[in-house]
């Protein structure tokens, strides 16, 4: 292993070696569609990743890549979150590519911290069945801080959907100034949950150019003084598996029965487009009643997972920042 190559991510180019390296992470680790190729090419090409600094492959001398590591910095109420993905090819997990590429990883994010002049820490999600990831993230020093619980419905039967409130109509976003209002509206649905991190328009608008993007599956309820007061937005993630990615209704619409009108039309616009399977994933310890309210609408729980984090130690800050420990 001391004769593998560390290289920058070179986007097109290095797309049929990811694609390679995936499909045998997804067959060991049993990913199925619960983590797709397009999240993953999402996730690198973010607005908020540099490209050339928070990306990088390992490869053997042949060129074969081996391992793939992507940082997304985002700003948080105490520091910067790196959020990060790690694929690194079952042939070579018993060698020591896990830990260079961890602190690789642990490198990048002080570098980042050092930058904004703010603390740092590092995170990241794992299915409770990748042992082999669960134990290197144990061994350089993650704890779990949140359970989540990933559910699935058979859309294989007809759904009854409740009317809105009177005066209350179901539209999609069109244009940039619907979407600057969405954003608002999610920010201010999402505020008091968990990790919460501020969505710009920059990152919607983001998503919304991605080519498996569908204005009809991202809905909304509007008020009848034209506010945007609750929303669902899915997504296809294969012909049969379809996802409602966010569910989230504003603070003066609440206990209304928003929520569950847009969950079910949601639903019936992915049963519409053919998919046959339905999944989201929710907070295990959310206080919201969300796993309630999917409940009433016969989702199932399916996977566990994980949310791990690894703050950066306090000396290590007044290194970078002497001048704030003496303050």
């Amino acid at each position: 292993m001391n004769s593998l190559i560390i290289k920058p991510y070179e986007g097109q180019k290095d797309w049929s070696a990811i694609f390679n390296l995936f499909q045998a992470c997804q067959t060991v680790d049993h990913l199925t569609e619960d983590e797709s190729l397009a999240d993953l090419k999402l996730g690198l090409s973010s607005p908020t990743v540099n490209p050339e600094k928070d990306i990088r492959l390992w490869t053997d001398v042949k060129g074969q890549l081996l391992g793939l590591v992507g940082i997304e910095p985002q700003a948080s109420k105490t520091g910067i979150d790196g959020y990060f993905g790690l694929y690194i090819h079952p042939s070579v997990r018993s060698s020591n590519l896990g830990k260079q590429m961890m602190r690789w990883c642990e490198t990048r994010i002080r570098e980042i911290g050092q930058q904004k002049r703010c603390p740092v820490q590092l995170r990241t999600y794992s299915l409770e069945q990748q042992t082999e990831q669960n134990q290197l993230l144990k061994q350089r020093g993650f704890n779990v801080d949140r359970q989540f619980i990933t559910m699935a419905k058979s859309l294989e039967f007809p759904l009854s959907i409740p009317e809105l409130p009177s005066g209350f109509k179901l539209s999609y976003i069109h244009g940039k100034q619907d979407l600057s209002a969405w954003v608002d509206l999610f920010n201010e649905s999402f505020i008091d949950h968990w990790d919460h991190h501020e969505l710009t328009l920059k990152q919607a608008e983001y998503w919304r150019s991605q080519p498996n993007y569908q204005p009809e599956l991202d809905l909304v309820a509007i008020a009848p003084n034209g506010t945007f007061a609750a929303f669902c937005k899915c997504q296809l993630n294969s012909d049969q598996i379809g996802w409602i990615e966010w569910l989230g209704t504003g603070r003066g619409f609440r206990k209304l029965g928003l929520g569950k009108t847009l969950l079910l039309a949601g639903l019936s616009q992915l049963q519409k487009a053919g998919v046959t399977t339905a999944k989201l994933s929710v907070d295990a310890d959310s206080l919201t009643g969300a796993t309630k309210l999917y409940q009433s609408v016969d989702f199932k729980p399916v996977t566990p997972w994980f949310s791990w984090v690894k703050p950066l130690p306090r000396q290590n800050l007044s290194q970078l920042f002497p001048q704030q420990a003496t303050a």
